[in-house]
């Protein structure tokens, strides 16, 4: 235990004296950190000429649902402002709305016709992402619209049919139905006259993702990526230089050797992550209320790096070779899982490879935690990570032999 120790404290030692590693762990981010957050603004701005992205979810079978989705959807103004989505399923609609692929979100309920025939109090749900305030509240207020105009032609259309059956002037209430529909349409009326209650239900959101969060936690992860491709060039100068043969015919065993050189290189991560962590924190980085969560992914992520150099130093036959691959790999996860700019403008197709990195799910569970989600929303996330470590950790290990 001393010599796995010893050998790991010897690595931190000689890669915190590296003044062009430290460069390029902690100078280079801090500095892309500083530049892209101050430079740009808000990632939910809503200043954007595009059309608002919102969906609707019609749970209703009746007559009145489908004309509110038809009304939105079909109408010219309405159909230049938003972009509508008609979904089957709430919860997945709801996803897309937490992962910022929606402005808001309208659930029409079951049985919505039938209640509003009946004179029933019924109530629609609009969720809206409180990052895209703007955008929400005009689609709330289209949907207010249609609510308000609903709640008038329902409350006409009753007392009509009162009257018109009372005097037998129509058959029956089904005739009756049949003749009005085409004057339900055209009634108004005031808010007083509502019987249709929108209910605003805000996602759980403490506040917006500014360009500094996204750009601070995505540079942070990128960068303890960086640190693999160290440890990797530790790994393999001692194999070249024949440190590595030479410890092995000693006392020491392999087991020793490779994990003290591990501990090395994820103690050097940790440092990494701590500092770059106090940076962005005064910098005014918002990494969320739940930071046990935080660092639980920052322990996933820290050891998949371990293992990815790993990896790397199995793969890789010379120190120019680990040059050459380990930040290929590296830009082309961040490039896939989010670091660079938000997933969400990638083709929705695309989106899943996110899930083949490492910043995919390490970011994917810091976004849901600056949301405001507990500890167990990010186990999945964690999983994964710890999944990768193994993976990468194996396989770089029946590569390497570990031959003298």
């Amino acid at each position: 235990m001393k010599k796995f120790v010893r050998i790991g404290l010897k690595d931190i030692l000689i890669t915190l004296r590296d003044a062009p590693a430290l460069a390029i762990l902690l100078g280079m981010p801090m500095i892309i950190i500083l530049i892209l957050g101050s430079a740009l603004g808000s990632l939910g701005s809503d200043s954007e000429m595009a059309r608002i992205d919102v969906a609707i979810v019609n749970l209703d079978e009746g007559d009145i649902g489908k004309e509110i989705v038809e009304g939105i959807t079909e109408g010219e103004e309405l159909e230049e402002l938003f972009d509508t989505q008609v979904l089957d399923d709430a919860e997945e609609a709801r996803e897309g709305l937490e992962r910022g692929n929606l402005a808001a979100l309208l659930v029409i309920p079951e049985d919505f016709s039938d209640k509003i025939n009946d004179s029933k109090p019924v109530k629609m749900n609009v969720f809206i992402d409180p990052g895209k305030e703007i955008s929400a509240s005009i689609f709330q207020n289209v949907v207010q619209s249609i609510a308000i105009r609903i709640a008038s032609a329902s409350v006409a259309v009753q007392t009509a049919k009162d009257v018109f059956v009372e005097s037998k002037m129509v058959a029956d209430e089904r005739d009756f139905s049949r003749h009005m529909d085409k004057v339900v349409k055209e009634i108004t009326a005031d808010d007083a006259l509502s019987a249709v209650d929108v209910l605003e239900s805000n996602i759980e959101k403490e506040r917006k993702i500014t360009e500094l969060d996204f750009y601070g936690t995505g540079m942070t992860i990128m960068f303890l990526l960086f640190g693999s491709m160290f440890g990797a060039f530790s790994l393999v100068k001692e194999r070249e230089e024949k440190t590595l043969s030479r410890l092995l015919i000693t006392p020491t065993s392999k087991t020793s050797i490779i994990g003290g050189k591990m501990l090395g290189i994820f103690f050097v991560g940790v440092v990494q992550f701590l500092v770059l962590f106090l940076f962005t924190v005064i910098l005014g980085v918002h990494w969320g209320e739940n930071l046990f969560g935080v660092f639980l992914l920052a322990l996933g992520v820290l050891l998949a790096m371990t293992g990815l150099s790993v990896l790397f130093s199995s793969v890789a036959k010379n120190v120019r070779s680990v040059g050459a691959i380990a930040p290929l790999v590296v830009i082309v996860m961040a490039l896939a899982g989010g670091s660079l700019f938000p997933v969400s403008t990638m083709p929705e197709w695309l989106q899943p490879i996110r899930y083949l990195t490492i910043n995919g799910w390490a970011l994917d569970g810091l976004s849901s935690l600056m949301k405001g989600a507990g500890t167990n929303s990010i186990l999945p996330n964690f999983g994964a990570l710890m999944a990768m470590f193994f993976a990468f950790f194996l396989l770089g290990v029946w590569r390497l032999g570990y031959e003298e």
